[in-house]
This record gives structure tokens, sequence and C-alpha cells, in this order.
């Protein structure tokens, strides 16, 4: 009776873990699949829709404008970055150059995001943040190309003893995950601020409107996302410094899962407000707004109501 327990308690552990091993790898492959779709409809809306009624041609200007290169950059890094988790999956999590190539991209998509959204959020997040704070942040800004790569190059040229090299780039990404998450809590509390005010003027334009609504979102899920990817790493302590279980790989694999399909709704909310941005051209037209849009530059924006002016960055 005894023996039969423990090999049928044996075998439950075994398909637990095969089961286990199969949804690790299948969940970056969806992601893979919903971030390279992302990127066919991104391409398509600007070759089919705003070029078309801007009645531009498909140049390289006018299709690699500062916000379409960015979110196109993002897409692609994000395709790249599921494509090499799910590969470092199937290695069984054993290939050090896999992870630190997946950490290298999912890295270089987190740049390009937080500098999407300050590229659309310039005038919001001057009007409502002290200089200090700005300064601060556009250091930040500045250093984040260089910050987003530190995990996974200390883990690619790492030449010391594993113990060691999984701590410094544990390590390094809980650093680097910490300061987008400052970025993102900051960009969450300057547009929650600004749609407040916009909540007691009913004179505000769509663009605006739309602006402040997505980029709200997407900040509040690539903070999810990093809160996520920190509690990540402490299921991955768990795991390296006591036996791992059945319940804790689980519990990861759930936390995993999340943290993709968080950041993946991060992209979609970009991409919602790149489309929302186009379906209102044109509709504060008669109001008592005045908007002069420049064609992948910027927007002029002026609130008569309230007598001050904002300027929201389009780059549409």
């Amino acid at each position: 009776m005894s023996a039969s327990f423990s090999r049928t308690s044996i075998e439950t552990t075994e398909t637990s873990t095969l089961i286990l091993a199969k949804a690790s790898i299948w969940i970056p492959e969806i992601c893979l699949l919903t971030t390279c779709s992302m990127l066919a409809i991104l391409c398509y809306h600007v070759l089919r829709k705003e070029l078309p009624q801007k009645k531009k041609g498909a140049s390289f200007e006018n299709i690699c404008t500062p916000t379409n290169l960015l979110i196109g950059v993002f897409y692609m890094t994000s395709s790249a970055h599921f494509l090499f988790e799910a590969l470092f999956n199937k290695s069984k999590q054993e290939s050090s150059i896999l992870q630190a190539i997946a950490s290298i991209f999912l890295g270089i998509s987190m740049s390009c995001y937080v500098w999407f959204s300050w590229l659309r959020a310039t005038q919001i997040v001057k009007r409502h943040t002290p200089k200090a704070i700005i300064s601060i942040f556009k250091y930040l800004l500045h250093t984040s190309p260089i910050l987003c790569c530190i995990p996974g190059v200390t883990k690619l040229l790492s030449t010391i003893s594993e113990p060691t090299s999984t701590y410094i780039f544990t390590c390094a990404t809980a650093i680097v995950t910490a300061i987008y998450a400052f970025l993102d809590f900051f960009f969450a509390y300057t547009y929650g601020k600004q749609i407040r005010q916009m909540s007691r003027d009913l004179e505000v334009s769509w663009q605006l409107r739309t602006i402040s609504k997505y980029g709200l979102v997407s900040s509040c899920l690539s903070l999810f996302s990093s809160a996520l990817c920190l509690a990540d790493l402490v299921f991955a302590a768990m795991e390296k410094t006591q036996k791992s279980s059945t319940g804790l790989r689980v519990g990861r694999l759930i936390i995993i899962c999340c943290r993709n399909f968080a950041f993946l709704s991060v992209g979609v909310a970009l991409l919602l407000m790149k489309v929302g941005l186009f379906a209102g051209t044109g509709k504060d037209k008669g109001s008592a707004l005045e908007t002069q849009v420049v064609s992948g530059n910027s927007a002029v924006t002026t609130v008569k109501g309230n007598d001050e002016e904002c300027k929201a960055n389009e780059n549409a």
C-alpha cells in the first residue's frame, strides 16, 4: 500500500512538472504571437490610414516619425524578448546566454516605452511637476538605454561562479526594475492629476483626453508588471535557496504569466492611444479650443475657458 501510494505520488509530481514545463513555453509563445500581431496592426494603420489621410507618400521620413519608430521598436524588441524567454524555458532554464539576451530585449522595450510616454506627455509633465523632479526624471530618462542593458550584460559577460553571477543578475534586475517602477509611478501620478483637472473643465481637447486616459492605463499596467517582476525575483531566489516544490513553481508560473500579460497590455494601451488620437482628428474643430497640428512634430492646444495654454506632443 505504501509503495503504491509513493509511486502514485511520484507520477503525479512528474505530470505536474511536465505541465508546468510546457506552460512556461506556451505562455511566452502566445505573447510572441500577440506582439507580432500588434506590430502588423501598427504597420497597417500607418501605411493604410495615416499616410493616405495626411496625403503623404510612404517615405522613410513619413513612416518613421519619432513615436512610430519608438512604438515599432517596442513591439519588435518585446517579440524578441518573448522568443528568447521561450527558448530559455525550453532549455530548462539552464542557458545563461538565452536568459541574458531575453533580459536585454526586455530592457530595450521598456526604454522605448518610457521614451514614447515622455514624447506624448512632455508638456503635461511640465505643467504638473516641479523643475527639480523633472531634472531627476530627465536624468533617469537619458540613462535608461544604458540601465536597461545592465542586467543582461552582467549575465552575458559574467565569467565568475554561477551563484555569484545569479546574485549580481538578480540585484541588477531588481535595481533597474525599481527605477522603471519609479518612472511609471511618476507618469501615473502626472496623468492622474491631469485627468482630475480635466474633469472640472469641459473645454479640453480630444487629444489631451486621449493621451491622459491611455497614458494613465499604460503607466499603471507597467507599474503592475514591474511589481510582478520583483515578485518573480523573490520566487526565483526561493527556488535557489530551498527545495523547490510544485506549489512554489505553480506560484512563480502564475506570477510570470500575469507579468507577461500586463506587459502585453501596455503595448495594447499604446496602440489604442495612437489609434484614438488618429480617430479623434478634427473633433476639436468648432469648439472653444484651437488645435494646430503639425504632422510628425507637435500639436498646440489652447484652452480658452481657463485662459491657459498646454502643448501636447502628438508625433502621430
